[in-house]
């Protein structure tokens, strides 16, 4: 969810299967830092001008969840 573009009105929140998203005054200190790597991953999307889906988007966050590799939980995102 684009930081930017989120009018915090709560429509998301329902519709995640895994109750993911939390409204920002809402969100957990334990997942704060995943507010910070979404927050980074849309202003290097931001600096794109033509499609290519996360692979292409060389954020620490978004590496540690492509397949293969090692961890999610890795130094990586931390």
């Amino acid at each position: 969810i684009n930081p930017d573009e989120c009018i915090d009105c709560g429509l998301c929140e329902p519709e995640c299967p895994v109750d993911a998203i939390y409204a920002g005054d809402e969100l957990p200190d334990v997942w704060q830092h995943y507010a910070e790597i979404n927050a980074a991953f849309y202003a290097t999307v931001a600096e794109r001008t033509e499609p290519s889906g996360a692979k292409c988007v060389s954020t620490p966050g978004v590496r540690a969840f492509q397949p293969g590799a090692s961890s999610v939980f890795s130094d990586a995102t931390r």
